[in-house]
This record gives C-alpha cells, sequence and structure tokens, in this order.
C-alpha cells in the first residue's frame, strides 16, 4: 500500500507487506517487506524489513536496518544499519548509526548515540551525549547528560549529569553523583551513589558506597567510602576510607581519613583526623582534629 507523492517508488517493488502514507514515504524500498512508514519522508531510504516509523522524517536516513520501532518527528535521522531498536520522541536518537537492540524515549535522549547498543535512555536528553556505550540505563531528565560510562544504572533526574566515565556504577536519585563542572575531572568509577544529592560533587572518587540523602556530597577524589545516613559524612572533600553510619555521622570531618563513625550524630563537629573510632549517639561530637582515638 503506497499512499502520497512517491511514496515507495524507488522501482520494482519485490517486497511484500508494506504501507508507506505520505510524501516520499518508503521511497527506496524495494525488496524490504513487512514495514510501515507514515510521515512526510519517512524512511525515505529504508532497504530493510520489520521496520515501524511514525512522524516526519522518521528513520528517513534509516538504510539496511530492521525490526525497529520509530515514533516522533525527526527521530532516528541518521544512516541507520542496526536493528532491533525502540526509538520515541522528538529528535530522539538522532545520529543512530549501526546500533542494535537500544530503547530511548524522551526529547533528544540518546540525541549522540551513533554504535552503542543495549542501552536504555528514557528521558528529556537523558545520555545526550553517550556515543559507543554499552549496556548503559539512564532515566530521568539529563540523567548521564554527558555520557557517563558502559554498564551502568543511573536514575534521577540530573543523576551523573556531569559524568564522563562512570563506569560499573549504581547511581540512584535526584542529582546523585551529578559531578563536578569540569566533566573532563568526572571519572570515578565502581560507585553505588543512593538518594537526593548523594556523592553530588563527586569526580574521581572510586570504589564508595554512598546512601542517604546529602551523604558523601561534598567527596571529589577520595576513594573507598562507606556513608549511610542522612547528611553522613556530608562535607567530606579528600578524605579516604571512612566508614559513617548513622544521621549527620561523620558530617563535619572535611579530610579525615581511615575514620569509623556510627550513630547519630557520631563526630558531628570532627573536623579532620584520623584513625578514630566513636561508636553511639553523639559519640566524639567536640569540634577538633584529633586522630587514633577510640
Amino acid at each position: 500500500v503506497a499512499i502520497g507523492y512517491e511514496a515507495m517508488c524507488g522501482g520494482a517493488v519485490t517486497g511484500t507487506d508494506n504501507i508507506a502514507i505520505g510524501r516520499l514515504s518508503g521511497k527506496s524500498l524495494t525488496s524490504g517487506c513487512r514495514n510501515v512508514f507514515m510521515g512526510v519522508y519517512t524512511g525515505n531510504d529504508a532497504t530493510g524489513v520489520s521496520n515501524v516509523a511514525i512522524g516526519p522524517f522518521a528513520g528517513n536516513n534509516m538504510t539496511s536496518g530492521g525490526c525497529n520501532i520509530i515514533i516522533g518527528m525527526e527521530t532516528a535521522t541518521g544512516t541507520i544499519t542496526g536493528g532491533n531498536n525502540i526509538l520515541m520522541g522528538c529528535k530522539t536518537a538522532g545520529s543512530l548509526a549501526g546500533g542494535s537492540s537500544n530503547i530511548i524515549m524522551g526529547n533528544c535522549a540518546g540525541g549522540a548515540l551513533t554504535t552503542g547498543s543495549s542501552n536504555i535512555y528514557i528521558g528529556e536528553c537523558a545520555g545526550r551525549c553517550s556515543t559507543t556505550l554499552q549496556g548503559q540505563i539512564a532515566i530521568g531528565r539529563e540523567a548521564a547528560c554527558c555520557a557517563c560510562g558502559s554498564n551502568t544504572v543511573i536514575i534521577g533526574s540530573y543523576a551523573a549529569k556531569c559524568f564522563q566515565c562512570a563506569e560499573d556504577s549504581v547511581i540512584i536519585g535526584r542529582q546523585a553523583g551529578r559531578g563536578s563542572s569540569t566533566v573532563a575531572d568526572n571519572i570515578g568509577k565502581e560507585n553505588v551513589l543512593i538518594g537526593y544529592a548523594a556523592g553530588q560533587e563527586m569526580s574521581s572518587s572510586e570504589a564508595n558506597v554512598i546512601i542517604g540523602s546529602y551523604s558523601g556530597c561534598n567527596i571529589s577524589t577520595s576513594d573507598g567510602h562507606v556513608m549511610l545516613g542522612h547528611l553522613a559524612g556530608y562535607m567530606n572533600t579528600t578524605g579516604a576510607g571512612n566508614i559513617n553510619v548513622g544521621h549527620s555521622a561523620g558530617k563535619e570531618v572535611v579530610t579525615g581519613a581511615y575514620n569509623t563513625y556510627i550513630g547519630y550524630g557520631a563526630a558531628f563537629k570532627q573536623c579532620s583526623g584520623g584513625y578514630n573510632v566513636a561508636i553511639g549517639y553523639g559519640a566524639f561530637c567536640g569540634s577538633g582534629t584529633n586522630s587514633d582515638n577510640t
């Protein structure tokens, strides 16, 4: 079925069960079969099979790609040769070429993705700058907007927004792991960050477990922390290997390292010092720079 000016007019069509509706839709189709193209220039260069493209210019440069679902104005306008993609939204996945098995939904989501496969991007500008990444999940407005890394799970508005590489990390919560303003510095890997603004300023810090709103919020380059609880380790920047468990535990420790603070407000006012152990409500809560205390 061909309806519209030069719809499916590329020559002798030997393919079967095709539907092209709209000016120049399915224009180059010959042997491809079971395609549905609806909209002006939709599937204009398509030669593959079992594609669905709906919307003005949707999939208009797709060539041999097959089993793709493309819905939205100017969605997936790259030279698509990959297959099994689900792409929905205005100007979504605009550069996709050989990538396969991606699910991308949202205005400009996955806009730079070319050969990356098996990614899930849902939300406005989610995964917008990713190009060749594999196995990334980014859900939320501008989540993983600046690329991030393969095999990551990022959920929440602006989560890992400025991270360039956060491979093998789990980042969940609005602005969690957002990263510093210098995108090139944000390369920390293997982190678990859960909660609003958890690990928000992190750059090259790695192998941390940070759970709770504002917990570890200012950590930048130090590694190996365990911080659990609202505001736990809130002001820590470069001190490494701290264990802070409890509401505001170690909250004002800025550079202290290898401390264990467990309990509500434990070591709340300590600003530095290392190798301390404080357990219990308000334990070791005076202001100081002490070290090697239990």
